[in-house]
């Protein structure tokens, strides 16, 4: 079978940061690190793609230019997060040179988000793979889900699919980014006092739902909408180069999933993280 697999990058980290909290290697903090790769691994081990992209944030966005409070309360304002925040960066920087090390595609382009790289990517390849995964547990990429195209959330919640969103929702997926543009998502865009998710979903069903909101409120849903629509307008600008295949490394090989193996490729990597600056 014909499997594209898409990797939410930053989606992805976090996840296994959190889920190793604590863990080190020769007194270096390697949750994050470690976490990922573990996680890469066992997505590859489980579903055998035949093709995968990894794809990541490249901020500035697109998006903030409009509404200058877009993502905004993902920045530190202080340092009393321990260096927590500068951490991680300096570590999603090593993961994505450790995922180039396993001959990955690791795509991003400036002022772009991953979900509209993935966005992107779905759209294009539809139609050339028989199944389509997205590893990601970000509800913005509802909007994609079709007959092909499914989101895998984790071992946890593992794959959420369209019969699963129809069946929770009963829109379209299509419909999704009206829902974010009343109920003002996660991404801490304005939202209509009172709307939330189920709410949302209430007033899209209805055919004529503007009658129930002001003029003011109307041109928030309408700036709303814009943004949440993926990929977002202003990013079809940038081209999305051919897919590559990965390369099945001595260093796919030699990882677990629950014991990674650190290869002399991981020491190197490590070493390069030992040079970073720290933020104490």
């Amino acid at each position: 079978m014909k499997r594209l697999l898409l990797i939410d990058f930053s989606n992805l980290y976090y996840r296994g940061a959190y889920a190793f909290k604590g863990l080190s290697y020769d007194g270096l903090d390697t949750s994050g690190i470690y976490g990922y790769q573990n996680q890469l691994v066992d997505l590859i081990n489980r579903f055998e793609p035949t093709r995968m992209v990894v794809c990541a944030d490249s901020p500035p966005y697109v998006r903030a230019k409009i509404v200058p409070e877009y993502k905004a309360d993902r920045v530190p304002t202080d340092i009393d997060d321990n260096g927590e925040f500068y951490k991680h960066v300096r570590h999603k920087g090593v993961s994505v040179y450790i995922s180039q090390l396993m001959g990955l595609q690791v795509l991003y382009k400036r002022g772009m988000e991953a979900d509209d790289l993935i966005a992107a990517l779905v759209k294009r390849y539809k139609r050339r793979f028989k199944q389509i995964i997205i590893s990601s547990n970000d509800t913005d990429l509802y909007q994609l889900l079709g007959r092909n195209v499914s989101i895998w959330k984790g071992a946890k919640k593992g794959m959420y699919t369209l019969q699963d969103f129809s069946k929770e929702f009963d829109i379209a997926p299509a419909r999704w980014p009206e829902v974010v543009a009343w109920s003002g998502g996660h991404n801490n865009l304005p939202s209509i006092s009172g709307v939330g998710i189920k709410s949302a979903v209430k007033l899209v069903k209805i055919e004529e739902p503007r009658k129930f909101i002001t003029n003011k409120n109307l041109e928030v849903v309408r700036r709303n909408l814009q943004l949440a629509q993926l990929p977002f307008s202003a990013s079809l600008k940038v081209g999305i180069p051919l897919l590559r295949g990965y390369k099945e490394s001595t260093l796919v090989k030699e990882l677990a999933v629950y014991g990674i193996k650190f290869t002399r490729e991981h020491r190197e990597a490590l070493q390069i993280l030992e040079k970073m600056p720290r933020v104490d």
